[in-house]
Parts: structure tokens; C-alpha cells; sequence
């Protein structure tokens, strides 16, 4: 819808400007500052109410990039109540990517979080603040607005949130695009949560991608389970900040990565994601025991996996072929077969069924309290030449292929569609 809003920021190189006062330390009271690569910036976002705004942020490098042997790149998105993180930087910049970790609810370090912000167990502290002010504060700029959960959907474009998250990730992509230690071709992006979200709308607008990790988050979500439901199925959210109505649009691969028993969102979005991009190249990893978290998102091993696999550092991902057919048998039970496409470097492939006894569904609809009222259970399949076979019992409603990969480099997760309505 916002089409030729966003055009233009495409490939805007922002004004930065660098603050070395806000720089992060990783040990702040004291001891090695293993951060001191990474420096704290700002740079032009949207316009809000004729006047222009900040987006501060924190940029890494790897050791050993350079205009001669540029790195691949990514950008960081963080999920509600989160802010920019260094420590997240710092993890992508020792697997070698150049990153950048921008704020999108318009929060810069306070004064007493000055070089001490950066992690994520501190967001919750006082060493962030939302708005301008002392060292950020310049005539002619207003603050951007604050994540409201789409409650200003059908406000101005300028006074609405998604529009300013999105634009300071398009601007974060083309601060690394510019350094000539990037290699601009080789820049993907990842978002927890919120931050899922917010990755699911971008690549439906901006084509530059190598590729992308929604975490948790995904399109879809009008008809998610989880309390963010209700959220994006109101008329002018569901209008406005459909992602799915842009699927169609990309191009790169996409690891729609969720937990199995999430409350914001629910499998079905994230399974219908997937589907919707899998001749792109999507895969999907879902998770029984991962929580919901900034860290249970990036602490795991598929995101980093997909990442080398999508700028050719290692083969191509086991990947689904068939998605699973069902056909019941005279004792109740159910075959399931799917067909997989083997990675080249696996050294081990093992499956699995995944499934609950009772159609998925959520206490306390709507609510943030809500949780799933059914326990994930799992039953082991056979991996022969390429073809999975798997029995599920007769009380089986719902499930999903889980096929794990070993290879010399670690271990990973891709799982099929999730089947409804067995």
C-alpha cells in the first residue's frame, strides 16, 4: 500500500553521524571491553510532523574486513520492549558479518546507560529513554514514534510506527550497503518478535536482501492464534500491514524460524509463510522447547546456518520436497510420507512427527496471558534414499515433519508445512 512511500528510501544513504561517548563496553564496571570494534551512531529516519528524526544505532565489523576482502553483512532487528543490542552485534561480527543493531522505537542510551546500554538483559533497566534529548537533542528534529502495537494504523503515514521502523531498517541496510568493507550484495537481515514482523514487511518492499530470518514473528498474522490476532486482523491493520499481501514480492530465501507453543504468534502464520516463499527458497524451523525471548532467537544455530548457506559459504540446507500426505489405516493410525531433499554435506538425517491430540488452540484468546493448551509430542520416522515414513496414532489432530541434519559444521532443524485437520 505504502509503495511509493518507501521507494525513495530504497537506496537513501542517511546522514550519519557518530557518537563516541555512547560507544558500548561489555564490562562497564570494569575488566577487558571485548565491544570496543563497535561504535554507536545516528542517522536521518522518516520525517514525523514536518521535521526530521533520529535512529540510533550500533555497527561491527569482523576482524580482517577491509575494501580488499570485504564481508557479508546483516541487520539486526529487535522485538518489543528490546532497543538496539551490541552483544548482538558482537555474536554476528565473530561468525564474520558486518552488522547493525538500530533502535526502531525512537530510544537512545541514557545518561546513565551511556556505554553501558547494549545487552539484552538491560532493556528493562533506566539506561534507555524514549525521545530526544541532551547530547541527541538538534533543532529542526522531533522524536520518532514509540512501538504502540499498530494502535495509529489508519493515522498519516508520517505519524504512524511501522512506517519509522521500517524506514530506519532500510536506512541501517544502507549504512553497511555504503562501507566499502561490506560487500553489498552479501547483506540479509533478522528480527526477533516485533522484529520478525517488521522483517516480514521489509522484504516486501525492499528487494536488496541476500536473505532473511523472521524469528517468531512472520506474515500471516490476522489469522494468528496468539494475542497478536487480534492486532492484525482489525480492518485498517489487516489493510494497511498485510505481509503476506507482499510474499509475492520476494525474492531472496527466508528461514521462517518459530516456537512451536509461542503466545504473541502461533505455527499456522508462520506454516503459512513459509509456503507462500518456498520456491524462493524458504525453509522453516519450528521448535518445541525454545521460548520466547531476544536470546532464544539468536542463540539458535539455524539462523547462522541459513545465513553461510544463503551467500554460499556452505551448501545449500536440507530442504522439504513433498510436503507430508496422510492416509489412515485399518487400525486408526495414520502414514505420513514426505519426500526431502538432502543436504550435500550431511553426514547424519533423522526425522520426526510432531503432533498434538486436539486442533491447536489458545486459553485466553486475545489476551496476553494466553498460552497453548496442547502438550507437542513426537514420534520417531524412517529416512530412507530421500523418502520419510512416519506412523502417527489414531488420537493425532495436528502436526509437523521435523527433519534434523548433521553435518561436520553442526546440527540443524527444518520442519514442513503444518498439517491441519488430519
Amino acid at each position: 500500500m505504502f509503495e511509493q512511500a518507501f521507494s525513495p528510501y530504497l537506496d537513501r544513504l542517511p546522514p550519519v553521524t557518530y557518537v563516541p561517548d555512547f560507544d558500548p563496553h561489555s564490562h562497564p564496571d570494569g575488566g577487558e571491553n571485548q565491544w570496543d570494534g563497535i561504535r554507536a551512531l545516528t542517522f536521518d529516519g522518516a520525517p514525523c510532523r514536518k521535521e526530521k528524526t533520529k535512529v540510533f544505532a550500533y555497527i561491527g565489523f569482523p576482524a580482517g574486513a577491509s575494501a580488499a576482502a570485504p564481508v557479508p553483512g546483516v541487520v539486526l532487528v529487535h522485538g518489543g520492549g528490546g532497543h538496539a543490542f551490541a552483544e548482538w552485534v558482537k555474536i554476528w561480527n565473530d561468525r564474520g558479518y558486518a552488522a547493525i543493531a538500530m533502535d526502531t522505537t525512537g530510544c537512545y542510551p541514557s545518561e546513565t546507560g551511556q556505554g553501558r546500554a547494549g545487552r539484552e538483559s538491560d532493556y528493562a533497566t533506566d539506561w534507555w529513554r524514549h525521545g530526544l534529548y541532551g547530547p541527541f537533542a538538534q533543532p529542526g528534529y522531533t522524536d520518532g514514534p514509540d512501538n504502540d502495537e499498530m494502535a495509529s494504523s489508519g493515522q498519516p503515514w508520517e505519524e504512524q510506527w511501522m512506517p519509522h521502523a521500517i524506514v530506519a531498517t532500510m536506512g541501517a541496510r544502507n549504512i553497511l550497503a555504503a562501507d566499502p568493507r561490506v560487500d553489498a550484495a552479501k547483506i540479509g537481515i533478522t528480527g526477533v518478535s516485533w522484529g520478525g514482523v517488521i522483517t516480514s514487511l521489509v522484504i516486501g518492499y525492499d528487494p536488496h536482501y541476500a536473505f532473511a530470518i523472521p524469528i517468531y514473528g512472520s506474515a500471516y498474522l490476522d489469522v494468528s492464534l496468539g494475542w497478536m490476532g487480534p492486532i492484525f486482523s482489525a480492518e485498517q491493520t489487516r489493510a494497511q500491514w498485510s505481509a503476506a499481501s507482499r510474499l509475492h514480492r520476494v525474492a531472496c530465501p527466508v528461514l521462517w524460524m518459530d516456537w512451536a507453543s509461542d503466545t504473541p504468534f502461533s505455527i499456522n502464520s508462520n506454516s503459512l509463510s513459509y509456503e507462500a516463499t518456498k520456491a524462493a527458497g524458504a525453509r522453516h524451523t519450528a521448535k518445541v522447547t525454545m521460548g520466547h525471548s531476544h536470546a532464544g532467537g539468536w542463540t539458535q544455530e539455524e539462523g547462522y546456518i541459513f545465513a553461510d548457506a544463503a551467500i554460499g559459504r556452505r551448501c545449500p540446507l536440507t530442504a522439504m520436497g513433498d510436503e507430508p500426505a496422510v492416509s489412515r489405516n485399518e487400525d486408526g493410525t495414520y502414514t505420513v510420507t514426505a519426500t526431502i531433499i538432502p543436504a550435500a554435506d550431511g553426514v547424519e538425517i533423522a526425522a520426526s512427527l510432531v503432533y498434538i491430540t486436539a486442533p491447536l488452540s489458545y486459553s485466553n484468546p486475545g489476551e496476553k496471558s494466553t498460552a497453548v493448551e496442547q502438550t507437542w509430542q513426537t514420534v520417531s520416522c524412517r529416512v530412507e534414499a530421500g523418502r520419510v515414513i512416519g506412523i502417527l496414532p489414531p488420537e493425532a489432530k495436528e502436526f509437523y515433519l521435523s527433519v534434523t541434519t548433521v553435518t561436520a559444521q553442526g546440527t540443524y532443524e527444518v520442519c514442513s508445512r503444518f498439517v491441519q485437520g488430519i
